[in-house]
Formats: structure tokens, C-alpha cells, sequence
């Protein structure tokens, strides 16, 4: 019997072997083939292959054939620059799936498939196919709620010549509590003459001043890179404006303060580790000047008073050196539909990261004396739930300077600033999602005029566009996005059900639940499922759920907010 047990155990060792090896052979198959040729096909607007391309109605198909006469596809070595892999490179999951990400965050990009097949021959092929969205985007911002509108024109190219460069100008004029009229001017270059090098020019001339900026970066393009560098400079001079906080001017601008601000920053980081779990380092040094002359334009609000020797409005020049180290860890290149656009696929790139920043400040106004400055950042994306229908996605960040008088007389800290969202999509339902999104922001000590509004347009759209304004703010936005399938030419249509809460309040103040405001409200979203720019429009019913009773009327591009808090939307600091 025991010789017998001896044996069954041995051949159950044997089979536990060779499940094993078959498992190391599955798991390594893609480094038994080398990549014999790359097929590339970039497709038009209305690619041949697509659902649309094969509609029998004969007026869609006009108005398909008219898009894609009028638009300049995307050359193809814009594509083929963009592929993490070459002909006899070793085929790698991975390296494919990070340029169809790589490719479709393109705005110009709709959809990107990269996948190998085996030819006729044996050879293995990997195959590229791309189809474009309609990059030209002339149109007109109309904008408004609680009171306020915008409005206006612009014209965005965002693949200018097929070769995926940006270039927009913009009219803007905003009325309401105040008249202003806006023109601004941008310019973007991924690939600076084909290098891994992007280049932001941003240039914009306001009733209350003018700005100018540029960036110029070498970001981490793939998992494995090791090396990131950037510089930007600043240059802005403006009035800012300030809101009333007592309840006669609530919403009304109260002051426009004179601020001229020049400065610009410098940075390098370097990572090591493998492709899941990485350590990252970056160094910094950045430059700043801060000068105010004369009084602010208006008050109108004694609650809220600025004089010549306000505090806040001390002149400062100086330097900043700050270093940082983080881990960071990747666990999928995951993809959706139907989460903040209609139709298209989007990334949900999972992972962590977190670390900490500290440096010293080295000032030349008003003072001469050392500060130092701390700081921890973090940021989480996970898919949950047995079909994958949950995702959460979450940053947070926080900064204050040590020691740090500014003239203010201060020995401990200030300019402590705090950050942090957090975002969770639930697909669970059919053709639905319900979107939830709470934010916090904050500052307390600010060496610079400072204040956060809430209302209207900003999250809060049962209220009056910045009817609260303080110091401090928490907002909770959910939206149950219904994506029912209307579909007229490439213009999709949805419906939205959305409760807001939140409030602002002063440094003097403490939060209050019973200051909470809410609204209640439903919305309709219009999809441009091929446009390259503000692909969702809406239009927002919100009902306040305190004080005066009433119906107030919000809309705008882009929804409220996103998964990954990467758009311009309204509740985006």
C-alpha cells in the first residue's frame, strides 16, 4: 500500500511538472515570435470598414462621403512614428497594447486597433488600423447659467496638414455680472520635428489683462522609459477678480485686484524598475515674481475689504529647489465604452502612485530668509467587480511652506494647499452609467489672493453662476448618464439625471452640514462621436433644493466631470 501511495504521489509530481512547463510556454508565447512585417492602414473619418461605410440610406451616405472629402487624413508616418516596435523585434503583448493607448489619446485619433496575425508564409504581422476623427472643429461657444452667458467663436485644427499638429483661435465675449470680450490663441506640437519633444504655446488678451505661456516636455511615452524632462514659462498680468461673500452681493464681482506674475520652472526625473513597479525621482527649480501696484478697481462688498497694505499683496521675487521621490505601479491597459463619451473606446490605465516632495525656498522679496516647503501626492485607478462594471479612480495632493514669513511675520507654515477627488463609474445597468465624482480643494494662509467660487456652471448648477465663494470647498456631483442609442448621422444623444451638494466657506468659518446647499436635475447630452474636440454638449434642468426656489438653466461642452479629471471641465481647478 505505501509503495502504491508512493507511486500515485510521484505521477501526481510528474503531472504537476508538466502543467507548469505548459503554463511557462504559454505565458512566454509571444517571446517565441519575431515580428516579420507591420501592416499599416490609417482610415479616413468614415473608414471602408466601418459599421457607418455600409449604411443603405443613400442621404447618409452623401453626407459620409462629403465628411470625409472635407477632411485631411492623418498621414501615415504620423501613425508609423508612434509604433513601440519594428520589424524583428520579438512580439510583446504589452508594446501593443501601449501604442493603440499611445495612438488613441490623440484627439485627432477615434479609434486604434494594433494586432498581430499570422500571413500565409508563417510570417507574423502585426497590423495598424486607424480611423480619424474629423479634426477641423469651427464652431461657437454658448455658455451659460445662474445668470451668466458666454459666448462666441472658434476655429480648431488639431491635425493641421494630417501631421498632428494643433491650432486654434478663439472669440469669447462673457456678459452677465460683468461684460468682457476674450481673444486667445494656441498652438501644439506633439512631436517637435519628429522627436519625442511637445511644445504648448498659449496666448490670450482679457478686458482684465493678458497672458502668455509655454511649455515645453519630454515626457515618460512608454512603461519602460526611464528619462522625463521639461521647463515652462509664465508671464500674466491681469486683474483678478474677487466674489462677494455677504448675501446682498453674493455671485457680484466685488474687486478686481492688479497682479502681474512672471516665472517659470525646470525639471528632470528619472525612474528604474521593471514595467509593473517602478521608482521614480524628480528634481526641480523654479523662479517666480510677484508685483501689485495700485488699488483694486472696485469694492463693493465690506465684508470683503482690501486695502494698499493688504498683507496678501506684498510684492515677491524669489527661487524655489524642490525634489521628490514616488513609487508607482502598473497593473493593466484596460478599455471602455459608454463612460464619459458615446461609442468610442477609452483607456482606463490602472495603478498606483504615491510620494513625497520637499526643498527650500529662496527668497529675494520681501525677505531674505530660507523656507522650506513639504509636500505628498497620490493617485489610485482599479477596476472592480466580477464583469468589470466598477471603476474608481482617485488623486490626491498637498503642499504648505515651512517657516516661511513673506512680511507676514509667520514662524510656522502658509500657502498650505490640498487637493483630491475621487471618481467612481458603475456600468452595472443597461445602457447606463452612473457617474460620481466627490472633490475637495483648499488653501489656508495664501501668500496670494485666493478664493474658490461655487454655482452655476461649476458644479452646483441649481444656484447662481459663483453665488458662494470662500476659502475652502466640498462638491459631490452624481449623474446617471443614460446612453439609449439615438443616433442621427455621427451626432449621438443621450439623457442625464444629477443630484449636486456642496458649499464654500471662509478661513473664519467652519463647515456647517446645515450650509450644505443641493439641487436636483435632469440634462440632455449631444455626442459628436468624430469630432476632435468638445465632443460632448449639454443641456442642464437643475431645480435648488435650498433657498429660493427655482429652476435655473445650465450648458457647455464636455460633461461635468471625467473618470480621470484630465478635461477642461467646469469642476476642474
Amino acid at each position: 500500500m505505501s509503495r502504491m501511495l508512493h507511486l500515485l504521489a510521484l505521477f501526481a509530481a510528474l503531472l504537476a511538472c508538466a502543467g507548469s512547463l505548459r503554463a511557462v510556454e504559454e505565458q512566454s508565447a509571444d517571446s517565441t515570435f519575431v515580428i516579420g512585417g507591420i501592416l499599416t492602414q490609417v482610415g479616413d473619418v468614415i473608414p471602408p470598414w466601418s459599421e457607418e461605410a455600409h449604411d443603405s440610406n443613400r442621404i447618409l451616405q452623401f453626407g459620409y462621403r462629403l465628411t470625409n472629402a472635407l477632411h485631411i487624413a492623418t498621414r501615415k508616418h504620423v501613425v508609423e512614428r508612434e509604433l513601440l516596435f519594428t520589424v524583428g523585434d520579438t512580439l510583446d503583448t504589452l508594446s501593443l497594447q501601449e501604442t493603440a493607448r499611445n495612438l488613441r489619446a490623440y484627439p485627432f485619433i477615434n479609434e486604434a486597433e494594433v494586432t498581430p496575425y499570422t500571413d500565409e508564409s508563417g510570417a507574423t504581422i502585426v497590423h495598424v488600423r486607424t480611423s480619424d476623427n474629423f479634426s477641423i472643429a469651427p464652431g461657437f461657444i454658448f455658455e451659460g447659467g445662474g445668470g451668466g452667458t458666454t459666448y462666441g467663436a472658434i476655429l480648431t485644427e488639431t491635425n493641421l496638414f494630417g501631421l498632428g499638429k494643433r491650432v486654434a483661435g478663439q472669440y469669447i465675449r462673457e456678459t452677465g455680472t460683468v461684460n468682457t470680450t476674450t481673444w486667445a490663441f494656441e498652438y501644439k506640437d506633439h512631436r517637435v520635428f519628429g522627436s519625442r519633444w511637445f511644445f504648448h504655446l498659449y496666448a490670450e488678451d482679457l478686458a482684465t489683462g493678458s497672458q502668455i505661456a509655454t511649455v515645453m516636455e519630454y515626457p515618460f511615452y512608454r512603461l519602460s522609459s526611464q528619462n522625463a524632462s521639461g521647463w515652462s514659462l509664465d508671464f500674466n498680468d491681469s486683474y483678478r477678480r474677487m466674489y462677494g461673500t455677504t448675501s446682498s452681493r453674493a455671485g457680484d464681482i466685488v474687486a478686481e485686484i492688479p497682479r502681474r506674475y512672471i516665472g517659470g520652472n525646470a525639471w528632470y526625473s528619472y525612474r528604474w524598475g521593471d514595467h509593473y513597479h517602478r521608482t521614480k525621482l524628480t528634481s526641480a527649480i523654479a523662479w517666480y515674481d510677484y508685483s501689485y501696484s495700485g488699488l483694486p478697481r472696485t469694492i463693493v462688498d465690506t465684508h470683503y475689504t482690501i486695502t494698499q497694505a493688504d498683507t496678501t499683496r506684498t510684492p515677491r521675487r524669489g527661487y524655489q529647489l524642490t525634489a521628490s521621490i514616488g513609487r508607482e505601479a502598473f497593473t493593466g491597459f484596460l478599455t471602455s465604452r459608454f463612460l464619459d463619451d458615446f461609442l468610442v473606446v477609452e483607456d482606463v490605465d490602472t495603478g498606483w502612485e504615491f510620494g513625497a516632495t520637499g526643498g527650500v525656498g529662496i527668497p529675494e522679496k520681501p525677505t531674505h530668509e530660507l523656507y522650506g516647503i513639504t509636500g505628498v501626492y497620490g493617485s489610485y485607478a482599479n477596476v472592480f467587480g466580477a464583469s468589470g462594471d466598477h471603476i474608481v479612480a482617485a488623486e490626491a495632493t498637498g503642499v504648505v511652506h515651512l517657516a516661511d514669513d513673506h512680511g507676514l511675520g509667520r514662524r510656522t507654515w502658509s500657502n498650505l494647499v490640498t487637493d483630491a477627488w475621487v471618481h467612481w463609474y458603475w456600468q452595472g445597468l443597461p445602457i447606463q452609467t452612473i457617474a460620481t465624482s466627490l472633490n475637495w480643494y483648499a488653501g489656508w494662509r495664501m501668500y496670494d489672493p485666493f478664493q474658490i467660487t461655487l454655482g452655476g456652471d461649476t458644479g452646483l448648477r441649481g444656484y447662481a453662476t459663483n453665488q458662494f465663494a470662500g476659502n475652502r470647498r466640498l462638491l459631490l456631483n452624481v449623474e446617471d448618464r443614460i446612453f439609449p442609442g439615438w443616433r442621427i448621422f455621427t451626432v449621438a444623444i443621450g439623457l442625464v439625471g444629477f443630484a449636486d451638494a456642496g458649499y464654500v466657506w471662509k478661513a473664519d468659518e467652519r463647515l456647517n452640514p446645515a450650509d450644505l446647499h443641493a439641487n436636483v436635475g435632469f440634462g440632455l447630452r449631444v455626442g459628436n462621436t468624430r469630432a476632435s474636440t468638445s465632443r460632448i454638449s449639454r443641456l442642464d434642468f437643475a431645480f435648488a433644493l435650498r433657498g429660493e426656489k427655482r429652476i435655473m438653466l445650465a450648458f457647455g461642452s464636455e460633461q461635468v466631470f471625467d473618470l480621470f479629471n484630465i478635461r477642461p471641465t467646469p469642476t476642474r481647478d
